[in-house]
């Protein structure tokens, strides 16, 4: 059944739970600070539980009843100066770790200050239900922003759905805790229902970046006269069957059909933009500063084409010069393949964009990591962001002059930042990072491909950040792997 619970990447309840509790961990508190203190700046968002000071440590903890009133505590206290003792300086707050937390799957570090997505699923609901009973059934846990029911499928009773938004995440977590496998009071035809995390909208890249890239890739056909009548009216059934009541087998068909018949000719919008030269043995003797990357998971039927295709989707906000593919091949039958790019930049990009990406007919997600060749031999070994990491800092640090950086064609007082956290969402976050090393004179955040550019107004500040911070894993700024820093490229 196609509706009954979707495939999604979001968290479950129990992974969560797993990893942090319904309580804050409160830090930089002064050594005055007080129970009695902390309890009155936190005692409007909600019942209490716990509220415990470690004077000697300047940390506390505070307990709630629920989700809601954790997370809206979490968002008014945290980095603001909410208590008196502080004196106007901030506190540091988070959900505190759950004890003896040995869950490897995630980076738990991604739960720390709450998730932004506020969507819930819910399957198996009533024939009877409307719109405006899903709004009811829900309103009790929080503020519905808004509330749809899936169309009903015929003559299968008790098997509607739909999405329920909330105004934030701890009240989704609320509603999925309370009513998950719970039956929906004063309906005898259904048993139970289902409700889980969904995949927010902007994230869900299933339905909305299949559409936006196909129609980017047909335009493009179509402007090179390589769309056949077939091949349109193909699309168009994709489109249809998506925002429809079509099966997930029958959406999955007519998108190998698609990609089969977009594989006959390539965009010359994408030609335009590459530079393939595939390896001999001699080009595949570089080390990692090539720029390459080892990309998993494709099907064994993936042809160079189609890999290329896809890449074409990814958006690189950078010059054409950063942003070419020089390598791209796919190894027959084997289900990866390998891709180089002309800059760091553009390679760290399509890392972020990626690795465990889904897509639609394809059996599982991409893996992307970085690509280095075994010493003599002509096949690549994959390396780990470590090793990565620390080749670059090296090639960084050897660069101690400002005019030797500036000779290399980098920028000696602008730094490229990648592999920041996902659920980074305060710009601000990142002014504390950079700003102890010195005066920052910008901060240019690409929030969606997870990397930044810091502006320094000195050499000396640029250089001291990136020896410091290159590698460092940062609680709610980095991921696990630890930032990957580099003089970017002069504009």
């Amino acid at each position: 059944m196609k509706r009954s619970l979707p495939v999604s990447d979001a968290p479950s309840l129990e992974e969560i739970k797993s990893c942090i509790e319904r309580r804050l961990f409160v830090g930089r508190l002064p050594a005055s600070c007080t129970e009695d203190e902390l309890r009155d700046a936190y005692s409007s968002y909600g019942q209490i539980v716990e509220c415990r000071v470690l004077g000697s440590k300047g940390v506390g903890f505070v307990g709630f009843t629920t989700w809601a009133a954790a997370h809206r505590a979490l968002i008014g206290t945290d980095a603001q100066p909410c208590l008196p003792s502080c004196n106007g300086a901030p506190i540091s707050v988070f959900f505190a770790e759950r004890s003896g937390n040995r869950h490897g799957s995630r980076n738990d570090t991604q739960f720390a200050k709450g998730l932004t997505n506020s969507r819930i699923f819910v399957g198996g609901l009533p024939d009877a239900f409307a719109d405006d009973d899903l709004v009811k059934l829900f309103s009790r846990f929080g503020s519905v922003k808004a509330a749809n029911l899936l169309p009903a499928k015929v003559h299968v009773p008790g098997r509607r759905c739909g999405f329920v938004n909330f105004s934030i995440w701890g009240e989704a977590m609320d509603a999925i805790e309370s009513m998950n496998g719970k039956p929906v009071e004063g309906y005898s035809e259904t048993d139970s229902i289902s409700v889980v995390l969904a995949e927010p909208r902007e994230a869900n890249g299933a339905k909305r970046q299949r559409n936006e890239s196909f129609d980017q890739g047909f335009s493009s056909y179509k402007s090179h006269g390589a769309v056949s009548s077939n091949l349109e009216s193909l699309k168009d059934a994709y489109l249809s069957a998506v925002d429809g009541s079509a099966t997930e087998d029958q959406c999955n068909e007519l998108h190998r059909k698609i990609m089969a018949a977009r594989r006959t000719k390539l965009p010359t919008r994408i030609l335009s933009r590459l530079n393939l030269q595939q390896s001999s043995p001699e080009s595949e003797a570089g080390g990692p500063d090539d720029a390459r990357l080892f990309l998993g998971g494709l099907p064994h039927e993936c042809t160079d084409d189609e890999l290329l295709l896809l890449i074409d989707q990814i958006p690189f906000d950078l010059p054409l010069s950063q942003s070419m593919i020089t390598e791209c091949r796919v190894l027959a039958g084997k289900g990866c393949g390998y891709l180089k790019f002309s800059s760091w930049e553009a390679a760290t990009i399509a890392l972020d964009a990626l690795n465990d990406r889904e897509v639609a007919g394809w059996a599982q997600p991409l893996r992307a990591k970085w690509a280095v060749p075994k010493s003599g031999s002509q096949h690549a070994e994959i390396c780990t962001h470590a090793e990565v990491r620390t080749h670059r800092a090296i090639a960084n640090h050897q660069a101690h002059d400002e005019s030797v950086v500036a000779a290399q064609g980098l920028d000696p007082k602008r730094l490229f930042v990648g592999q920041l956290a996902r659920e980074l969402r305060d710009k601000n976050a990142l002014a504390r990072v950079f700003e102890p090393f010195g005066a920052v004179e910008n901060i240019r955040w690409l929030e969606d491909k997870g990397v930044a550019y810091i502006q320094y107004s000195s050499f000396e500040a640029a250089q001291a950040a990136l020896s410091q911070l290159s590698g460092q894993n940062i609680c709610g700024v980095s991921r696990r792997e630890g930032l990957n820093l580099k003089f970017a490229n002069l504009r």
